[in-house]
């Protein structure tokens, strides 16, 4: 986990999350939000249900909309940018830390014309996403 989180510009997002069961469903969750995973991951964490992990993504596999997604997105305050010319580094405050996006310009352009400071939705490809035990820190989702 700690080599995960120094690979790449921007560096990984890895937050502190728990696995909590809703609906017959693993969820991680994001502050006060829930995020469910998908059959791949569950089926590698269910042992872990009710304990604390550290969730972390890529900022290239992070999905924003000025709407909810259909399915399993979460809402942010995306409170800054940083214009890398061919794509965008998106800052998302949620619950007390911030979640970094990397979005291609011609996606991101249209939201950032919307202004700052204001609610976004987002969503992970759970397939590249990896959960890491709390404790040992080994990750879980390989």
């Amino acid at each position: 986990m700690f080599v995960a989180g120094f690979i790449g510009a921007p560096e990984m997002n890895i937050r502190p999350s728990q696995l909590v069961e809703h609906g017959g469903r693993l969820h991680l969750t994001l502050g006060d939000q829930r995020l469910p995973l998908n059959d791949r991951l569950q089926s590698k964490v269910e042992t872990h249900k009710n304990q604390q992990v550290f969730f972390g993504v890529r900022p290239e596999f992070v999905s924003l909309s000025d709407e909810p997604f259909a399915e399993g997105s979460c809402a942010g305050e995306m409170v800054r940018v940083e214009n890398m010319g061919h794509e965008f580094f998106v800052y998302l405050r949620v619950a007390d830390y911030e979640l970094t996006a990397r979005v291609p310009s011609d996606d991101a352009k249209p939201m950032i014309a919307k202004g700052l400071n204001r609610k976004v939705y987002f969503t992970f490809d759970l397939n590249k996403c990896h959960i890491f035990d709390a404790k040992t820190e080994q990750n879980l989702s390989l």
